[in-house]
């Protein structure tokens, strides 16, 4: 079975996506779906789908290893998690939809190499300037639908394996002494801030509280 269903990105850009039933999962015995995303009308994408349906029942659609990342990591998530929160899914949407598609998401998972991944790892930090944190979440989902991808037997071992990640540097709180509280609530009195300013001073609130 397949079929083809019509996206319509943030910024009104329209892909079809061509959804291909493989069977059951032999390890999981969850049901086996590949994924194509078809940059075009819905006509190409019409023509990708019968090209697939045909390389199945003939037997050559048989290594999902040809697959693109972009292609395997909307599955797995799609797929392989399920049952996670919404607002975790969200996060793992938005890390593959803004750091590792646009990145990564054109190689083939058998053309995936360490020193690639290692080298977009080193970008998220010193270019697009993410801290080390952000740097490990958003590693981390890459690793973890390559890892699915070994289990299935799609690769032969995880590229993931041996990153080196930016190094997090210990957070240092600076203080307020007592005049410096009271110069601040001086400053504040009589203005709106002054309440949130008297509360964050006396209680020792976090910012989010």
């Amino acid at each position: 079975m397949a079929s083809i269903n019509k996206r319509v990105g943030k910024n009104g850009e329209v892909t079809y996506q061509v959804v291909l039933e493989l069977g059951t999962d032999p390890v999981t015995g969850k049901r086996q779906r590949v994924f194509k995303t078809v940059k075009g009308t819905k006509k190409q994408a019409q023509a990708v789908m019968d090209k697939m349906k045909v390389e199945l029942e003939r037997g050559y659609f048989h290594d999902p290893s040809n697959m693109k990342l972009e292609d395997w990591i909307t599955q797995w998530l799609d797929n392989y998690l399920p049952n996670i929160e919404a607002t975790t899914r969200t996060h793992y949407q938005d890390a593959i939809r803004v750091h590792i598609i646009p990145d990564l998401g054109h190689v083939p998972l058998k053309h995936l190499k360490t020193t690639a991944i290692q080298a977009w790892v080193n970008d998220l930090h010193t270019k697009k300037n993410l801290s080390p944190k952000s740097v490990r979440n958003i590693y981390l989902n890459l690793k973890s639908a390559l890892t699915k991808a070994v289990v299935l037997r799609m690769l032969p071992y995880n590229p993931c394996e041996g990153i080196v990640l930016p190094k997090a540097t210990k957070y240092k709180a600076t203080i307020y002494t007592v005049k410096e509280m009271n110069d601040l609530l001086d400053l504040a009195r009589g203005t709106d801030l002054f309440i949130p300013v008297l509360l964050a001073t006396n209680l020792g609130l976090r910012r989010g509280e």
